[in-house]
């Protein structure tokens, strides 16, 4: 964080002097390669898609083990974390580079190295976090039904102290690519290395997930579900996630419940 302090301070400094141009640049090189910038929105075509209604503030015990990748994109920087849930220990979410301000919309939350603990924010709760603080254009939540096993295998892995959770600023890209490649093959398995969220988010299209929750700023919330003909029929799926103002009834509508 020190360094990260310096850096920002003599790249005010020579805002101000004759080397303006060569400072952009460093600065613009900097956030590039950290690995949290893209400002585009990587959708899929050739999916089912379904309007979803209102969820509550924070996250409910998941009857289904789920694996999650929630990617946050806006031109200033992209994000990215990961979200685990289960019956028996609800869910823990890893929130690589990121922190908590002194806004009173994280009262009540916990972070340890980077985790969210204890009380869950839900995704619309999340996505308000992220629209507040830093104004953010859309946000993917790709969801895998996974096993118990899996499941419990990753809390493992975030809460016995053999993986190092906390990252610097701006190197959530780097983090979660080699963990996702490390330790989620039976998800993801081949997944090309990337620095930025963006990427992988695109990406992750590929590797047939369960569902995907999408939502966009002034838009209402909608869930991207693969086609029947992939195998796959969701038409008596439960889920409750909503951004915006109720959909209107052109259509019959899914309600997702977790």
């Amino acid at each position: 964080m020190v360094c990260l302090a310096n850096l920002f301070s003599e790249l005010c400094r020579l805002l101000l002097s004759k080397k303006a141009a060569i400072c952009y640049l460093i600065a613009f090189s900097f956030v590039v390669l950290s690995g949290c910038h893209g400002g585009r929105i990587p959708l899929a075509t050739g999916w089912n898609l379904t309007p979803v209604v209102r969820d509550s503030e924070t996250e409910t015990k998941p009857t289904q083990p789920i694996m999650r990748v929630v990617s946050t994109f806006d031109w200033s920087g992209d994000h990215i974390s990961l979200w685990v849930g289960n019956s028996r220990f609800g869910w823990i979410i890893w929130d690589p580079g990121s922190w908590f301000t002194d806004h009173p919309m994280y009262d009540g939350y916990k972070r340890e190295k980077d985790l969210i603990v204890g009380r869950i924010p839900s995704l619309q709760t999340y996505w308000k976090w992220r629209l507040l603080d830093l104004g953010i254009l859309a946000m993917l939540a790709f969801e895998w039904d996974i096993s118990l096993q899996e499941s419990e295998r990753l809390y493992s892995i975030f809460t016995d102290g053999s993986y190092d959770t906390d990252h610097l600023p701006a190197t959530c890209g780097v983090a979660m690519s080699r963990f996702l490649n490390k330790y989620t093959s039976f998800v993801v398995p081949g997944l090309p290395f990337s620095i930025q969220p963006v990427v992988i988010a695109d990406k992750l299209w590929e590797y047939n997930p369960s569902r995907v929750v999408v939502m966009q700023k002034d838009k209402p919330t909608q869930v991207y579900f693969p086609k029947k003909e992939r195998g796959i029929d969701h038409s008596e799926t439960t889920y409750s996630h909503h951004s915006g103002p109720e959909p209107a009834q052109t259509e019959p509508q899914t309600v997702l419940k977790n």
